[in-house]
């Protein structure tokens, strides 16, 4: 029997009707056929009525991918715009592993996306087929504007934290991006944000900004660990390929994410010298000892053996590497 079989029921007014096999089976039968639906499928499902629907939204949202950056940027205007999707979302991962693939089948990115409203580029988006070879079918993307093509291969950090802001239900985490763009918070009448978080960056914005300005503010890259670290749920965190990535924000990660488990920071970090780190008159080079794939434990661990310990005398604990460390252990 395929999935659009129907069944016959008899109405209150004693006639018979028919409904398809789909709408009608117990909701976990429902979540195990879907569970088996590529994503595309899973969208197609979306645009159907209300009985098949929101189990498409629950599977679709719990777990999505991105092929692409400008799938991903579509995805970040729905979430944060939508606490419903955003509620469901438990896993995101957001790599940059076909990058360089898809920058030869001329596929759109991020920038495609924000300036989608504008007559200049939006009349020169089209769309193209390709075969996705992990599930070995055609997918219909948009192509990349030639207006915008000395860009690519980036992601924008304020759509990061659009996520991290509106999906408070995260329970895994995975960025595995090595090039973030510089973004702004905008603070403008003129732009008034439209995310349920109250949020927003230039990179939301269709128009360029003259640097510096009075409305903008430059945000880092190590603001992702400030909105990590108020994921009440996190359990898993992998940050890899970051160069931003330093001792203190691991620090942070441990001492304030109390469900987290598994970490992975696997060619993250900058080798420097550290002039205050000095034994026998040399400069202790920092070997990134936390650069490792394990768990709470084993991180803190590697962390802890690899500084040189407590300076002593008078100072702050809270500003002190080692002194967080034992504090965090004890916690762990």
């Amino acid at each position: 029997m395929s999935p659009t079989s129907e069944f016959s029921t008899i109405s209150r007014a004693g006639k018979a009707t028919t409904k398809p096999i789909l709408e009608i089976v117990a909701p976990e039968i429902k979540d195990q056929i879907f569970s088996h639906l590529s994503q595309e499928t899973l969208y197609c499902l979306l645009l159907t009525g209300p009985a098949l629907s929101e189990a498409a939204a629950v599977l679709m949202y719990r777990c999505p991918r991105f092929p692409t950056t400008y799938r991903f940027a579509q995805f970040v205007t729905t979430v944060s715009h939508s606490r419903r999707y955003a509620d469901m979302v438990r896993d995101v991962k957001i790599s940059d592993a076909g990058k360089e693939e898809n920058r030869v089948r001329g596929l759109a990115e991020w920038r495609e996306w924000k300036f989608r409203t504008e007559p200049l580029y939006a009349a020169q988006l089209a769309t193209r087929q390709y075969r996705e070879t992990t599930q070995n079918h055609f997918v219909t993307h948009p192509e990349c504007n030639q207006l915008l093509t000395k860009w690519g291969g980036d992601v924008a950090l304020g759509a990061i934290l659009h996520v991290l802001a509106a999906c408070k239900n995260i329970r895994h985490f995975d960025l595995q991006h090595e090039v973030l763009t510089d973004d702004f918070v905008i603070n403008s009448a003129a732009h008034p944000p439209t995310a349920f978080t109250s949020m927003i960056f230039v990179s939301d914005v269709p128009r360029s900004w003259t640097r510096p300005s009075a409305d903008i503010k430059q945000i880092k890259a190590n603001t992702i660990i400030e909105y990590l670290t108020n994921l009440p749920q996190i359990e898993s965190i992998y940050i890899r390929k970051a160069m931003w990535l330093t001792t203190e924000h691991v620090q942070d990660l441990l001492f304030q994410c109390p469900l987290l488990e598994k970490l992975d920071f696997r060619h993250s970090g900058t080798i420097v010298d550290d002039p205050n780190f000095v034994l026998n008159g040399k400069i202790i080079k920092d070997d990134i000892c936390w650069a490792i794939k394990g768990s709470k434990e084993k991180v803190a661990a590697k962390l802890t053996a690899g500084l040189i310990g407590c300076r002593g005398g008078p100072h702050s604990e809270s500003d002190c590497a080692m002194c967080l460390l034992t504090k965090t252990r004890q916690y762990l």
